[in-house]
């Protein structure tokens, strides 16, 4: 018997007896194993578990904190608390962790991307990996507000402010990440963060919308970009 002969309730009781280290490394075996070990980390979307961090150190320190946004990018996850005051990267398979500290300070409303850039002249395979952070500061004396980016490296562990100047971003809500680059909706358009070469580009829409519309995208098993429509 081949192991593509086997059911898909016992490759998935396989899978999920693998420890995660081995699992990243089968990725590369078939498409099929890439949808089924990035579509769950060992059962933890099925387990209920409650979207919460405890860290604990000592007999008296212990501190909860809960986790409102998540972003993920091949493997990598990046956290943000209820509040927007806590940033922090974690791998789930090597169970390695980093907390982001801010250049001046992070503020409740502000959105995050978590991509990678691609070295095409690098013989190593590792990603380049970077958080896009946009924020809205308002000017106390005559009330404007501005829109500013910031890029923080994971390599050097810093932050630098990145300028935009092609007109309104138009964007309020989270995006997703696919191959590295993040895609929001904007309006009655699409825009794509580059993370290679730091652009953004502005994307038509597959099919005709209005400002009342729901538009909600996806990405189809780490490949290809999926956009969702609802009417009202």
């Amino acid at each position: 018997m081949m192991l593509s002969d086997l059911p898909d309730e016992l490759e998935a009781e396989i899978l999920s007896r693998v420890p995660a280290k081995s699992l990243v490394k089968l990725k590369t075996t078939c498409k099929r194993w890439v949808y089924s070990i990035s579509e769950d980390l060992h059962g933890i979307n099925r387990s209920g578990v409650e979207p919460s961090i405890k860290f604990t150190g000592g007999k008296h320190i212990s501190v909860k904190i809960l986790i409102s946004k998540i972003f993920h990018c091949e493997g990598l996850i990046l956290c943000c608390n209820e509040w927007n005051t806590r940033l922090a990267v974690w791998n789930p398979c090597t169970s390695q962790k980093r907390t982001i500290k801010p250049r001046t300070r992070y503020q409740g409303q502000d959105m995050y991307a978590l991509g990678y850039a691609v070295n095409n002249k690098s013989s190593s395979s590792c990603h380049s990996y970077k958080i896009l952070r946009y924020c809205l500061n308002k000017n106390e004396q005559n009330n404007r507000v501005s829109t500013e980016f910031e890029i923080y490296e994971l390599c050097s562990s810093s932050w630098r402010v990145f300028h935009y100047t092609n007109g309104d971003f138009g964007v309020h809500r989270g995006g997703i990440s696919l191959k590295g680059d993040t895609y929001w909706v904007a309006g009655l358009s699409l825009m794509k963060f580059d993370c290679t070469t730091e652009r953004f580009v502005r994307l038509p829409l597959p099919f005709q919308s209005s400002d009342l519309d729901d538009t909600v995208l996806s990405a189809i098993r780490d490949e290809k970009l999926s956009v969702r429509i609802s009417h009202f």
